[in-house]
């Protein structure tokens, strides 16, 4: 029977899947190449390149502070 234990297994899991997707800076850099790309075969404008590559470095910035604390919660754990 798939009881409450389960359902709440299977969420903590997808979040985990989440969490992984968003805060890979590979995926995140790729994006920054392919961006560079269009934009140097004239696929996109300055303005669109621009501003995605803004939203792109803020996700890099916050996927580092994310780890950064990450790392600091584990510190606090050890002393």
């Amino acid at each position: 029977m798939f009881g409450l234990n389960s359902f709440i297994k299977v969420l903590e899991v997808i979040q985990e899947h989440i969490e992984k997707e968003y805060y890979d800076e590979n995926k995140v850099k790729k994006e920054l190449l392919r961006l560079r790309l269009k934009y140097e075969m004239e696929e996109i404008d300055v303005e669109e390149y621009t501003n995605r590559e803004k939203q792109l470095i803020q996700r890099m910035m916050d996927i580092r502070e994310y780890k950064k604390k990450l790392i600091e919660d584990e510190e606090d754990t050890f002393e």
